[in-house]
């Protein structure tokens, strides 16, 4: 299991806190079964680490964030570590010039999404696409209009991607586009999405935080204070036509989502 956030220590389970202390620069990771941290992977990341994705073949972990070094080495936001070594990649080295709020990845393609204007020099608002074998940017390019892309899922088959935040339209469309949009993982066109007709979450005091699949469906997280939004639980839509399945309301923000075999947990 890797773990990301802002941090500068982690301890065993039941040890009590500032005791049996272990340095860990913002990321980690340990064993499922035993909780054991694995000392081999001990980067050193200078900044939060907001998201991390796997590739689906297990090679890659892509971390991104705000941190601007790893290891001493400048990393840009974005961190590619080769697996299993768990070593710093030196041959894809991504850089993104703004904050970095969310990763999804295939085996070819990593996507990100944040509130930068700019990949490897390369005019990029929101989100984008770089290619994993030569590092380069990929012709991927929604229109996120404004806000921020906080969350990134995408299909199997990895031909669509679902984006998800605060922004208020894409392609200056806001139905799909109003917090959250599917688009064609190789174009960026915008695909059809009728969850977004019920499911409405976006601008300075509303947003879908998170996203998620688990092959079939997509899972969201909202939350909204006061006006802009609609949703404060969370929700479950169809990858194959972008229909909603249902909706758990809650009364309060929430946060995340994981789906896990016949559950979600939220």
């Amino acid at each position: 299991v890797y773990v990301g956030g802002q941090f500068s220590n982690a301890r065993p389970a039941g040890a009590a806190p500032g005791t049996n202390l272990v340095p860990r620069s913002n990321i980690l990771a340990y064993n499922l079964t035993t909780g054991e941290l694995i000392n081999s992977f001990n980067p050193v990341v200078n900044n939060r680490v907001s998201d991390m994705a796997v590739s689906p073949d297990g090679t890659k972990l892509y971390a991104v964030g705000t941190f601007t070094q790893v290891n001493g080495e400048t990393r840009n936001r974005i961190a590619v570590f080769d697996l299993p070594s768990g070593q710093l990649s030196t041959t894809l080295i991504p850089n993104i010039n703004g904050v970095t709020q969310s990763v999804a990845a295939t085996n070819s393609t990593v996507y990100v999404g944040g509130y930068f204007s700019a990949v490897n020099g390369t005019s990029r608002a929101r989100i984008a696409a770089v290619n994993v074998a030569n590092n380069r940017v990929l012709p991927f390019r929604p229109l996120v209009d404004n806000g921020q892309v906080q969350s990134l899922t995408v299909n199997p088959e990895g031909t669509k991607l679902v984006l998800s935040g605060r922004f208020t339209s894409v392609g200056s469309v806001s139905e799909p586009g109003y917090g959250m949009a599917m688009v064609d993982a190789v174009s960026g066109t915008s695909l059809p999405f009728p969850a977004n007709s019920q499911v409405r979450n976006a601008g300075p005091s509303a947003g879908i935080l998170s996203v998620t699949s688990d092959g079939t469906n997509i899972y969201g997280t909202g939350w909204h204070y006061g006006a802009g939004g609609n949703i404060e639980g969370s929700f479950a839509a169809r990858w194959s036509d972008g229909g909603l399945v249902w909706i758990e309301d809650c009364h309060g923000d929430t946060y995340d989502i994981a789906a896990a075999g016949s559950l979600v947990y939220s």
